[in-house]
């Protein structure tokens, strides 16, 4: 079932650009998008701004199909230069805020100037941790979701909006 269409994302992502545009008129920062589901989310964003942004990406591992491990591992470090910047994380969908959290708390350590977190979903409902995002594309309810990005193993990415999966579905773990 689509849940968000590809125009509804669109207007999603402008209405970020333009809140962080809004934050952020004349500084530069780094976007840091999160591998892999928040990478078509990352480079449609990143389209709005100018040549004052970097733009790079890190890759984490906390899930297991649909559950979280409760345990973050770094598996692509950013390459951009973080102490000193502001550093904007693009991510899918925060659920239940570990890795934001944990991941926020890295990039502080490495000395970044201030942290902020844009999601183009939040999954208040799942929260496990105290981790709020700055900006925030939509809410969602508690369903698994696939598409733009966001896969359930490994399918389901390269759908040009967001769907929810049925039980039936993520049960055999097969493609819808």
């Amino acid at each position: 079932m689509i849940h968000i269409t590809s125009d509804q994302i669109e207007n999603i992502v402008t209405r970020l650009a333009s809140e962080i545009k809004r934050d952020y008129p004349d500084q530069k920062f780094v976007l840091l998008g999160v591998l892999n589901g928040a990478y078509q989310f990352t480079s449609d964003l990143s389209k709005h701004f100018s040549e004052n942004v970097i733009l790079d990406f890190t890759q984490l591992k906390s899930y297991d199909g649909t559950k979280t491990t409760k345990e973050v591992k770094m598996i692509l470090p950013p390459r951009a230069p973080i102490a000193g910047n502001t550093i904007i994380v693009i991510e899918d969908i925060v659920d239940s805020g570990f890795s934001m959290k944990w991941l926020k708390g890295e990039l502080t350590n490495m000395g970044a100037k201030e942290v902020r977190i844009c999601t183009l979903l939040n999954k208040q409902a799942r929260r496990q941790v105290d981790i709020t995002a700055d900006y925030i594309g939509t809410e969602i309810d508690d369903e698994f979701v696939v598409g733009y990005g966001m896969d359930y193993n490994g399918y389901y990415r390269t759908l040009p909006d967001i769907r929810s999966l049925t039980e039936e579905e993520i049960e055999n773990g097969k493609p819808m």
